[in-house]
Formats: structure tokens, sequence, C-alpha cells
């Protein structure tokens, strides 16, 4: 009985994550792509940003200078990704993969592929 409670507290503890971030103040020519560069050493992981900054961040392609923004810090580095950045930035390609599809941008169903690809089961999990 013990032996399955300890289970049960390890089991809450690893399905509890808490995502720690740090606050950018945008300037004028502040891009998604040059704040995942800058913080995350890898460019193309810019939908992890937006991920986080979905309510006031409306179309991904445009951020305004001087509001503040969340950089969600990953577990990982930017080319060694945990399991929970993998589906953390998968989020974020399905959720660019809306935001696209909502605005008529033809490039949409790409950011969906790429969601697959960090982690397969993204767009069921966000239905």
């Amino acid at each position: 009985m013990i032996k399955d409670k300890k289970q049960s507290s390890v089991k809450k503890q690893e399905t509890m994550h808490k995502e720690t971030s740090i606050i950018h103040q945008v300037i004028s020519g502040n891009t998604l792509w040059g704040l995942a560069n800058k913080y995350y050493d890898n460019a193309p992981l810019w939908p992890n940003i937006y991920r986080k900054n979905i309510e006031t961040v409306f179309n991904p392609d445009i951020i305004k200078s001087g509001i503040s923004i969340e950089v969600p810090n990953l577990e990982g580095t930017g080319y060694n990704l945990t399991k929970q950045d993998s589906f953390n930035i998968a989020e974020g390609y399905y959720l660019s993969y809306l935001a696209y599809k909502k605005i008529g941008k033809k490039k949409a169903s790409e950011f969906l592929r790429i969601a697959k690809r960090f982690n397969t089961t993204v767009e069921k999990k966000n239905k």
C-alpha cells in the first residue's frame, strides 16, 4: 500500500510542470524568430514564445514594440530538447497553424505538419 502512494506521488511530480519564463520588452524590429534565436540559439523554436503570449500576440508575424512578452525557458537547450520542450513547441506550432488559418495564410498547413513532428498527439490534445 505504501508503495502505491509513493508511486502516485512520483507520478504527480512528473506530470506537474512549472514553466518559468523571462520577460522581454519588445523594441522596434523584434520578431519572434529573432527572439527565439537570441534566447534559444535556435530561431525555428519561435512558436514556443508565441504559445506563451497568445493573449497579446494575435498574429505570429507581428509583435508590437513597447509590450512585454514572456519567453519561456527550455528545460533542455535549443538543440537538445526535453520531452516537455518538444510538447510545448508542438503546441506553439499548432497554435500558429490556427492563427494562420484564421487570417487566411496559405502556409498554415505547414505549421500543423511541423507540430506533428514535435509531438504526434498535439492536435488531439488541443481539440
